[in-house]
């Protein structure tokens, strides 16, 4: 629809036609680019985005892991709009999807150390990688003694061979 709008010093009128819809009060000039709504002006659907979501999500945060859930209640409480990092937070925790939770705090931790505070999705999952590149080789193979391994390298030695004895080796002169 096509509404009005009369702004006076300290409020913001809208108008439908003739009738008045709605006034909001104006903020203060020093929390200028902020965002103020009223609940019951948004559709049901947008009730749920800035309510219920968050909500959820960080429940989801919450079964991961404590650092998981400090991030994503950071992410949601920055910037001047409640849902500005939200496909980041979606992002974070849709890599659960591909990795285990330890590892996703462990990133979330490492990046914490490193001073980054807000990491995307591909910093975390490029660290979780980089640590399961670096997992210790396994230890070395302990061989029991196997008499069917021709294997020089294996525990037991193989048998030496038996060849039948020369005939001029066995003269005495």
């Amino acid at each position: 629809k096509t509404l009005e709008a009369r702004i006076l010093t300290s409020s913001i009128e809208i108008f439908e036609g003739l009738d008045r819809v709605a006034v909001h009060a104006l903020l203060p000039s020093n929390i200028q680019g902020r965002y103020q709504t009223h609940m019951s002006h948004l559709p049901p659907g947008n009730v749920f985005l800035l309510e219920d979501l968050p909500r959820l999500l960080q429940g989801k945060a919450q079964k991961a892991g404590p650092h998981t859930l400090d991030l994503v209640t950071r992410l949601f409480s920055i910037g001047n709009h409640p849902l500005r990092f939200l496909r980041r937070v979606q992002g974070i925790l849709g890599l659960l999807k591909e990795v285990q939770a330890p590892e996703l705090e462990a990133a979330i931790e490492t990046t914490g150390r490193l001073g980054d505070l807000f990491p995307r999705p591909t910093d975390l999952l490029e660290i979780i990688r980089n640590t399961r590149s670096q997992v210790e080789a396994p230890p070395p193979v302990i061989r029991q003694p196997n008499r069917f391994l021709r294997n020089p390298t294996s525990a037991a030695p193989a048998p030496a061979p038996r060849y039948p004895e020369k005939e001029e080796e066995k003269c005495e002169e």
